[in-house]
């Protein structure tokens, strides 16, 4: 049988298809030993699910927008372009962006599916808030990215849940770190940067 005929069967990864074969296993073993961005995730693959079918559609709606964001660190700044396409001339051009502000002290940028990045950026800004009446000072940019890595990587592991279409980049100035810039992916990976670029055109350094 075909490639073709295994729909239905990468859904879940307690489900074999017709041949026996268990493609979310599959997908996973080939991605931990194919990119250089796999790499990062080697160590810690036993806790992730980055190669089920799923995770591997997520980053391929985020190439699909065919946009890419860079942010870059120095010792007291930290900045981030966008690309900046305007789908149709009727739209008013100054409604879209890709720049989000999560807390007085946090930046982002989201690149992917738009629902999705506007779920997960409204998302963030709930939890700095929250985090801000809780504590009396703003959330670090560290916690809350690991916070949204967290809650990315729970989509990974539950059936009913696919996971978000949406990269971020966090980019914060904090008084014992300085300029900080982390990145955070729908596999529920997070880590911080000098330098990061995501969409169709990403690098990591």
């Amino acid at each position: 049988m075909s490639r073709g005929s295994s729909a239905g069967f990468d859904r879940h990864i307690t489900i074999f298809s017709p041949e026996g074969r268990v493609y979310q296993s599959k997908v996973l073993l080939a991605v931990l030993t194919s990119s250089r961005e796999d790499l990062f995730l080697k160590p810690i693959y036993p806790y992730m699910v980055k190669g089920t079918k799923r995770v591997e559609y997520a980053f391929k709606a985020i190439n699909s927008t065919n946009l890419t964001a860079v942010a870059v660190k120095g010792i007291d700044t930290a900045v981030i372009a966008v690309q900046k396409r305007v789908p149709d001339s009727l739209i008013v051009a100054g409604s879209v962006t890709s720049i989000y502000q999560l807390s007085p002290t946090v930046g982002c940028c989201a690149i992917g599916m738009i629902p999705d990045c506007k779920f997960q950026v409204r998302r963030a800004q709930m939890e700095a808030a929250q985090w801000k009446y809780q504590n009396g000072y703003d959330m670090p940019c560290e916690l809350l990215a690991k916070r949204m890595a967290d809650k990315n990587q729970y989509y990974t592991q539950n059936a009913e849940m696919r996971s978000l279409g949406c990269a971020m980049i966090m980019i914060s100035f904090d008084d014992e770190d300085g300029a900080v810039v982390f990145k955070v992916d729908p596999a529920g990976y997070y880590r911080g940067m000098k330098a990061v670029s995501v969409g169709v055109k990403q690098v990591c350094n």
